[in-house]
């Protein structure tokens, strides 16, 4: 039993969690920059946010992460049936499922486009998260020129036409 598979099973699978952090921690080293990019903007929304009051909303980034996971599992699951039905169907090949699941190995195998995908994905939210706070207080910070050209009358937006002022807006849709 010492030197069964059932023995060296969790070894294995401490060898293989080992290396793979070992790709993680190289993949975010060779992405550093855009890590470094991504912690700037949202630093640069905490503070904005603490100025304005319009803090990042963390909730809907959790939601984001739910839909993002149901279309990946959708789309998945579309495209190996896809697939699946490709290789039976026209290719014709006498053992469909597992060539399917050999190619399926081969993809999710690839430690390196893991860690890579992982890397981007954590920046992206990150980003997202950032703008949407940045986004929220632009309006806050610096108002529009064109806010305050609608607040102020002009000679040439007088109209004697009672439902319009003159200038196409009707008097429900004017700024007051």
């Amino acid at each position: 039993m010492e030197h069964s598979v059932a023995a060296s099973a969790p070894l294995a699978g401490a060898i293989v969690e080992r290396a793979f952090l070992g790709i993680l921690a190289d993949a975010f080293w060779r992405h550093r920059l855009l890590h470094a990019m991504a912690a700037a903007a949202l630093l640069l929304a905490s503070a904005v946010g603490w100025h304005t009051g319009n803090m990042r909303d963390f909730g809907v980034l959790e939601e984001y992460a739910e839909y993002l996971f149901i279309a990946f599992w959708i789309c998945g699951s579309a495209f190996a049936l896809g697939t699946l039905l490709h290789l039976a169907l026209v290719q014709r090949d006498t053992e469909p499922l597992h060539t399917f699941l050999k190619s399926l190995g081969r993809f999710f195998g690839d430690a390196e486009r893991i860690a890579n995908s992982l890397n981007g994905l954590g920046a992206g939210l990150a980003f997202i998260s950032a703008i949407g706070v940045l986004k929220g207080a632009i309006a806050i910070l610096s108002p529009f020129a064109w806010d305050k050209a609608w607040l102020r009358p002009t000679a040439s937006c007088i109209s004697v036409e009672p439902r319009t002022n003159g200038c196409g807006l009707s008097s429900s849709r004017r700024l007051h």
